[in-house]
């Protein structure tokens, strides 16, 4: 049980309740009209009703003791002690009941926590706590008084309408004063508000008491502006204080017999009187909650050109990425595959030897850092299959713990079950130890690292953070005790080549990187920190459809045999990737006949002597793409296998007709040996079916 369930601190709200109940009682005996017994307004029902939102229902004794209290002081002199007993219980009771189910009927009607939040809210809660509430408790008590012989029958429908309407504009006024001054208080700006407050105090003291008659006829309604400019300048905490003020103000004056409503404050006009003050309290309130859907209207609208602008910025860069990408992984195919050829034909432990290991380790580097920029545009091949993250981060979990310092504890936390997920578990490696770096070096110190996976349901109209849509998620959650972000950072941690590193201590690309592979899942990934309280990092990833199951580790391929044979008809317009596959394949033992074009392609499949095994080609080229001309050449070689090839990133090469799952694809630049692979797998395969249209 927490603090805010213990039982003393339940009863000392019993108290405060209690005591703030015949504080309001008595106010409004200070309040009745001249000559009568008649309160002009009943300050209890709004506020019991914010107490009651803001601490719960389990208050309602201190409301019934309160006004328990209240009733047995004014009747037990005039009355008999059961009489006066009855009475004031049925009273009592008229005051818990309604604001009870007020409180119930506007929690299951409000959009949030917030009954003032925006202007359909601020309607609800007018609505089922000021209008439907209060008419019950009109209902239960006049039933009551009436009852006990304290009205006449006649009188019934004037005495329920005032105390209705008396109890509406209790709740329009104080309870959306004390609805709208919720702790955590923001005062910004004490010098404004201590002006706007004062010229409405003033203004209503002139209107109120300072006119003469028959001006006050024709200035009371000018009164209606104040709590609409205070609105404008101080938003709802302002206009609530505003409209207070002025109702206090008007029913003081009243009270006092000045004749600022005069003719309207005797018999039946005490409901036109309740009225005007109902309408000097709404009309604040809901200009401010009007104000308030505009601004988050417009805060919206302003995120959405920020997510819109960072979108195109990552999209650009992306394309960028992708372009030099391809261009890089044309020129290191010749390097990588020219340096494993005089590898093997250079004695092993010489000095060439040693050197050509040096290029090879380079053009590899250079190989992965521009894997780097396709992931970082969402643009990677990605080689996905339904896994269970489960396995997946406890077969990285050794990697993981050698990869982080000793003095960070890091702790992996799974559920017995989880949801699958289809995704390429090597770049979801990635995306994990992307993570874990940044957060050991948010922990310069120590700390602890935590690495959490659990099932995440959306529900459809649910609002989220990073507006992730409805449905079913697994997430991965990567948190830390480090330092923390400033807001500002926050907002920029997904910024490609943002970095609050030192010069030369990292590139900025990192989380850019983890951001383009997690969109390129389908995912959504968002970042909670504050400064002193680390940061936490969520990556939501779709759950896998429950007709699909993890993948099994395939079959092992046939061993490939020491000399090949077969023919090869090569297609690619780069000189010298041409030139290096040429002499890769030659030295396995195939045949190969190497084309620049799709249309030398043709003209040599037709001019070849014998029969033609495989179809090496790049997929894009200048005249026709690898998937058009393997559909010509298939369409009279039925037997005829391919293996495509390509330095372009995976969405470029399906847009070119080539779906990367269900058909061989090597990535540019290759090694000898994952060409060799790459071409036996494909001899070994069935041959591809012709693609249709």
């Amino acid at each position: 049980m927490g603090e805010a369930d213990s039982p003393s601190r339940l009863i000392w709200r019993i108290g405060v309740t209690a005591a703030a109940f015949l504080a309001c009682a008595r106010a409004s005996a200070m309040l009745e009209v001249p000559g009568t017994n008649v309160a002009i307004f009943w300050p209890a029902a709004g506020v019991m009703l914010a107490l009651m939102w803001a601490w719960g229902v389990g208050i309602w004794p201190g409301i019934a003791v309160g006004a328990l209290v209240h009733a047995l002081a004014d009747l037990l002199p005039t009355h008999a002690p059961l009489v006066a007993l009855a009475a004031a219980s049925g009273e009592a009771a008229a005051d818990v009941v309604p604001t009870v189910l007020g409180v119930i009927w506007m929690r299951r009607s409000l959009a949030g926590d917030d009954p003032l939040g925006n202007v359909l809210d601020v309607a609800r809660t007018f609505f089922w706590g000021g209008l439907v509430a209060q008419a019950l408790s009109a209902a239960m008590g006049v039933a009551t008084i009436w009852l006990a012989g304290f009205v006449p029958t006649a009188a019934l429908v004037d005495v329920g309408a005032h105390w209705w309407a008396s109890n509406v504009v209790s709740v329009a006024v104080f309870g959306t004063l004390l609805l709208a001054w919720r702790p955590p208080w923001k005062l910004e700006g004490a010098g404004r508000h201590l002006l706007v407050y004062s010229v409405t105090a003033g203004a209503g003291l002139v209107v109120f008491a300072g006119l003469p008659p028959d001006l006050q006829a024709h200035f009371r309604y000018v009164t209606f502006l104040l709590p609409v400019a205070a609105a404008f300048a101080l938003g709802m905490p302002g206009a609530t204080v505003a409209t207070a003020l002025l109702c206090v103000l008007a029913v003081g004056s009243v009270a006092s017999g000045h004749e600022m409503l005069a003719g309207m404050a005797t018999d039946r006009q005490l409901l036109l009187l309740n009225v005007y003050l109902l309408t000097l309290g709404t009309a604040g309130v809901l200009v401010a909650a009007v104000l308030g859907d505009r601004q988050k209207a417009e805060a919206q609208r302003e995120d959405l050109r920020e997510q819109l602008s960072r979108a195109q910025k990552m999209e650009s860069v992306g394309r960028l990425a992708g372009g030099i990408a391809h261009d890089l992984n044309n020129l290191l195919a010749p390097v990588l595959g020219l340096a494993d050829v005089l590898i093997e034909e250079t004695p092993r432990g010489s000095t060439q030897a040693e050197d050509l290991g040096e290029i090879k380790r380079a053009a590899e580097r250079a190989r992965d850092l521009t894997r780097q920029l396709l992931a970082f545009g969402g643009r990677q091949a990605l080689e996905a299959k339904v896994v269970d993250l489960r396995a997946a981060i406890s077969g990285m979990e050794r990697l993981l713990r050698r990869a982080i310092r000793e003095d960070v504890r890091m702790e992996v936390r799974a559920p017995a079950t989880l949801g699958l997920v289809r995704a390429d578990v090597g770049q979801l490696e990635q995306v994990v130890m992307n993570l874990a770096v940044n957060a050991q070096l948010a922990m310069p110190r120590g700390g602890e690292l935590t690495i959490e996976l659990a099932d995440e349901r959306i529900e459809p109209g649910e609002v989220t953070a990073g507006d992730v849509p409805e449905g079913d998620w697994v997430r991965l959650s990567v948190a830390d005790t480090g330092c923390g972000m400033e807001p500002a950072v926050l907002e920029r941690v997904f910024d490609p080549f943002f970095t609050t590193r030192k010069s030369g201590e990292g590139s900025g690309l990192g989380l850019s990187i983890v951001h383009g592979i997690v969109a390129q899942h389908g995912g959504r990934i968002r970042a909670e920190s504050a400064p002193g309280r680390g940061s936490t990092f969520h990556v939501l990833l779709p759950r896998a459809h429950p007709e699909e199951s993890p993948a099994h580790t395939p079959a092992p391929r046939e061993p490939r045999p020491e000399r090949a044979s077969g023919t090869v008809l090569l297609a690619e317009d780069d000189d010298a990737v041409r030139s290096v596959a040429v002499r890769i394949l030659e030295r396995l033992g195939y045949r190969v006949i190497a084309t620049s074009s799709a249309d030398e392609c043709l003209r040599a499949a037709d001019a070849a002597q014998g029969g033609l095994d495989l179809l090496l080609t790049d997929v894009v080229m200048p005249d026709l793409n690898g998937r058009e001309l393997f559909e010509k050449l298939a369409a009279s070689r039925p037997g005829l296998r391919v293996l495509f090839m390509s330095g372009y990133a995976g969405d470029v090469v399906t847009q070119r007709g080539v779906p990367l799952e269900g058909l061989a694809l090597i990535q540019k630049p290759f090694t000898a040996e994952a060409l060799a692979e790459a071409v036996h797998h494909a001899l070994s395969s069935r041959p591809a079916h012709r693609a249709a249209g």
